[in-house]
């Protein structure tokens, strides 16, 4: 096969499957949840996958035969299998009352092994279509890093467009028709073995098997790799921000920097030996920059978009200048770790044969050492010495990769290696950890007020000294790194970066959030409460005579932030009616029966990381079928940074689950939904601040603006609020328009 179509179609090929990859782990993260362990049971199965397949594509390149090309189609018509099997499922049917949790896991996990394992046999068994040789080294590389691109391409084409404009469903029918035509092309370009070129390799080289070395060194560069790639998303996640955008914003320079270091491989393949261990202790000193760095990057970020045109700063703004200073940390790092793999496979290459079986096996313990990375950082490294230790712990990894990389020398180590070796030590041991109040400052949605300080104090660390914040505790976690900062008379809880609760600004609509309910339904003996935030809720409503307050928080780290709020809820902590759950609200929904006489649902804002899943047709659709008879529901949505079409959304997606309810404006910037309403004017048990909250019963017939229901399948509430985040005061006067 011509290497400029193979790299080609290659490269579609890392569209598609990135694409569908998205896709399927979005929708099963409906089924099993968000928390930490269903996304390494997701994470695991995938990657997990990829191995199986590259080991059985391995054998397939190398005793399967005279047309490789047949099967790469069918390879390919696999994963159209799986994306036709996406579009009809999903969203995918909540589970029978009988389907325990961890049988869900299980079978997440199944799908995500049968997604992924055709997606992995495709590389060795391309490989042994490839001519034996000298150029054989060099067009892996090129073809390794070209299908390295196509996931970038994939990673930006679901993440800006797809989702928000198609919806998971129709990108998963394209994606599917897009791999079967690939298909049709790679079965129609050839790939069959040429004449004089043996079929199979010889029967010495068919059983010589692969040096454990090279096994062990492709499995840490795969441990390496995703589990830096897990630490440095981390690390940036405050400076970045938790929406979408931001995801895709940190992951596509590290996927650029990889196909480009890749393809940069190919050009000294043929010197793999010589460029292979100073490859990988430059990379380690690129990767140590990003500590001495990371507390400039707020301010670097908000000093960019605030001089970007047009004058101010703005959602794109902030969105390039991010994205810009991504690329600078990022990209020169990912591009020597991109090399490392190509290069490893060109010095480890057998001589003759096709080396499908040598690939496969390589690829396959890479592949599964990137199965491990990101559980060891996550669930270890980051409880045991933080975010920024598990990032140089990482980097440092790879100055020993560069060692074991070096040939038997007898003691001399060449100079360049020695030099990079001991500069990227350096620079790890000596870097200082940034501040967590600099970090963790919020420049991704606060970025227009640092912009008017600019002039006064540059240094984000100054700004937050001037309003004298002090830090009492950082807390950080498999979910996220969660800050506790008191300001004043004020504390706050902060998620990476965003304020999720404090003590004051938002204790009215934390105590209305209970008041409301309580007060129209005083005999409820069971209530839902979805969202801990600093306690506050939960201990309002364990004031009344209730039997039974389930609260679901899904992250541990804020739950372990909760003894810094005993002012607002010692009560709700002592009271033994709490049942305390850490998980997803939706996986706790779906894997219970018991009804509620109430539930509050009080997530932070659609644009927050899995917040999107809280605000669907579909999650409403949920609590309406767990409520008892004459329950109710109370639903909090922020309407600071948000579009009044945003609210209209909204509006229109809890009426077609609740056709008739009531709008409540406890204080500015928020907004409660109680439901259903059946025309009951304000208790006189409410307080009468809370009374004068009342904005008036709605109807479905009362929202007369077409738009677009927010869904699991076409979440557009999620990508027009992370628009609209820098927008804080849009709806000024709702008060008077909602009356």
């Amino acid at each position: 096969m011509d290497i400029r179509i193979a790299g080609a179609l290659y490269f579609a090929s890392g569209v598609v499957a990135l694409s569908l990859e998205i896709l399927w782990f979005r929708a099963l993260e409906l089924v099993v949840g968000a928390s930490a362990p269903a996304v390494v049971v997701l994470l695991s199965g995938y990657m997990g996958g990829l191995a199986a397949g590259t080991w059985l594509g391995g054998r397939w390149g190398w005793y399967g035969a005279r047309r490789p090309g047949r099967a790469l189609a069918a390879l390919h018509v696999l994963v159209g299998v799986t994306g036709l099997a996406l579009m009809l499922f999903f969203p995918v049917v909540p589970a029978p009352p009988w389907f325990s949790p961890a049988a869900r896991r299980v079978m997440a996990f199944v799908v995500m092994v049968l997604v992924a394992a055709p997606v992995g046999g495709m590389f060795p068994v391309l490989a042994a279509v490839l001519p034996s040789g000298g150029r054989r080294a060099p067009h892996l590389a090129l073809l390794y890093g070209l299908n390295i691109l196509g996931a970038a391409t994939g990673t930006v084409l679901v993440s800006f467009l797809g989702l928000e404009l198609l919806g998971a469903r129709a990108c998963a029918g394209w994606s599917a028709a897009a791999s079967v035509v690939l298909a049709g092309l790679f079965l129609g370009t050839g790939g069959a073995v040429r004449r004089g070129q043996p079929s199979s390799p010889p029967a010495s080289a068919r059983h010589a098997g692969t040096a454990v070395r090279w096994i062990v060194i492709a499995f840490s560069l795969g441990f390496l790799g995703l589990g830096l790639q897990t630490a440095a998303v981390r690390a940036l996640t405050p400076i970045m921000g938790l929406s979408i955008y931001a995801l895709a914003g940190t992951v596509v320079p590290f996927l650029l920097g990889l196909g480009t270091g890749s393809l940069l491989a190919a050009r000294v393949a043929p010197n793999a030996s010589r460029w292979s261990s100073s490859i990988a202790a430059s990379a380690a000193g690129l990767l140590a920059l990003l500590p001495w760095t990371l507390p400039q990057l707020p301010w670097t970020v908000v000093w960019l978009a605030d001089r970007l045109p047009p004058a101010g700063v703005q959602w794109i703004d902030l969105l390039t200048a991010q994205g810009l200073c991504a690329m600078v940390v990022l990209y020169p790092g990912a591009v020597a770790l991109g090399a490392l793999f190509p290069l490893v496979l060109a010095m480890s290459a057998p001589v003759g044969g096709p080396g499908g079986h040598q690939t496969g096996v390589l690829v396959a313990a890479n592949t599964l050492g990137a199965v491990f990375g990101p559980v060891i950082v996550n669930s270890l490294l980051v409880g045991q010495v933080g975010v920024d230790g598990a990032y140089r712990t990482m980097a440092g990894g790879y100055v020993l990769v560069g060692a074991a990389l070096l040939p038997k020398l007898r003691w001399r180590v060449p100079m360049p290696f020695l030099v990079l070796a001991v500069s990227a030590g350096l620079l790890l041991v000596a870097a200082p950890s940034p501040s967590p109040l600099t970090v963790h400052s919020g420049v991704y949605w606060a970025a227009p007020r640092y912009a008017k300080n600019l002039a006064f104090s540059p240094p984000m660390q100054a700004v937050a000294a001037g309003r004298r914040s002090q830090l009492l505790a950082v807390i950080e976690g498999p979910i996220g790194t969660v800050l506790v900062v008191e300001q004043g008379a004020q504390r706050y809880l902060i998620i990476d970066g965003k304020p999720a609760s404090n003590t004051l600004l938002d204790s009215p609509t934390q105590r209305m959030l209970a008041r409301l309910p309580m007060s129209l339904k005083p005999d409820a003996k069971r209530v839902l409460v979805i969202g801990w935030g600093s306690g506050q809720t939960v201990d309002q409503i364990l004031r009344y005579p209730v039997r039974e307050v389930v609260c679901v928080e899904i992250s541990p780290e804020v739950v372990r932030a909760a003894p810094w709020f005993r002012d607002v809820n010692a009560r709700a902590v002592q009271d033994p009616r709490l049942t305390l759950v850490v998980d997803d609200a939706r996986h706790f929904l779906a894997s219970g029966r018991e009804p509620f006489d109430i539930i509050v649902s009080q997530p932070s804002n659609p644009w927050v990381g899995f917040s999107w899943a809280l605000f669907t047709r579909e999650f409403l659709t949920m609590c309406r079928d767990r409520l008892a008879e004459g329950g109710l529901m109370v639903q909090w949505f922020q309407t600071y940074g948000t579009a009044p079409r945003d609210l209209a959304i909204f509006e229109a997606t809890f009426a077609r689950v609740f056709p008739e309810w009531s709008l409540w404006v406890p204080q500015r910037g928020d907004l409660l939904l109680l439901a259903p309403d059946r025309g009951r004017a304000p208790s006189s048990r409410l307080p009468a601040a809370n009374r004068q909250a009342y904005a008036g019963p709605r109807t479905a017939r009362d929202l007369t603006e077409e738009v677009p229901l927010n869904t699991d399948d076409r979440p557009v509430l999620s990508f027009r609020t992370a628009r609209h985040m820098l927008t804080h005061a849009v709806l000024v006067d709702r008060q008077e328009r909602l009356r």
